[in-house]
């Protein structure tokens, strides 16, 4: 920062010195690292961070809930992060973006996405039956989530262990020509989702007459 003073001189003394100026030389701002999209999983906390050079006045981040149709700015946004506490699925799509505010000029961000996923729940459960031998059954579960993958199980035991039955891996499980000696088996399936803790069905029993 550069001073500058001026002597004025007359034809009487003594000469007199003007106070000093500060000539003040800002750098303009530029973005480097733009904000990232997030994805995470309800409840949980995440964040976006901006990067920038130059000589930096302020940050103001904004938000869109129309698909960045438009933005307003969310209070006491200023700083270079944006910290999102227990986030709720009712944000997905959302869109953030910041405006920096140099000595010389504002630069915006792009925005970024966020995206919330649901852990996977059941919604119906399978029922038990009563069925007749050489008849078949369909048990179904319906879940809701983000992700969701299915495996059902068999327990012959009474539901003391259970066993992965190979291919039934679709919220649908049919058990065609069912014999006596399957009577009293146990179903259940195991939803799985893009988001933690996976959830198991009730079981429902098979009678066989």
């Amino acid at each position: 920062k550069h001073r500058y003073r001026c002597i004025v001189s007359g034809a009487c003394t003594p000469a007199v010195t003007s106070n000093a100026g500060v000539l003040s030389v800002s750098n303009a701002v530029a973005i480097s690292n733009q904000p990232a999209d997030v994805t995470i999983c309800s409840g949980n906390s995440t964040s976006f961070t901006i990067a920038a050079t130059g000589s930096i006045v302020s940050y103001q981040w904004q938000l869109s809930t129309d698909g960045g149709g438009s933005f307003n700015n969310i209070t006491s946004a200023n700083a270079a992060t944006l910290s999102l506490n227990n986030v709720s699925s009712s944000l997905t799509n959302y869109s953030y973006r910041c405006i920096i505010t140099g000595g010389c000029n504002s630069v915006t961000s792009t925005a970024a996405t966020l995206t919330v996923q649901v852990p996977p729940s059941i919604n119906t459960q399978p029922v038990s039956v009563n069925i007749c031998s050489g008849t078949s059954n369909t048990f179904s579960v319906n879940a809701s989530g983000d992700g969701l993958t299915y495996q059902w199980q068999i327990s012959t035991d009474g539901g003391t262990s259970w066993t992965n039955v190979n291919g039934a891996v679709n919220n649908q499980l049919t058990v065609s020509n069912v014999t006596t000696a399957q009577n009293n088996n146990r179903y259940r399936c195991v939803v799985s989702g893009a988001c933690t803790p996976a959830v198991t069905s009730n079981a429902a029993l098979l009678n066989v007459t």
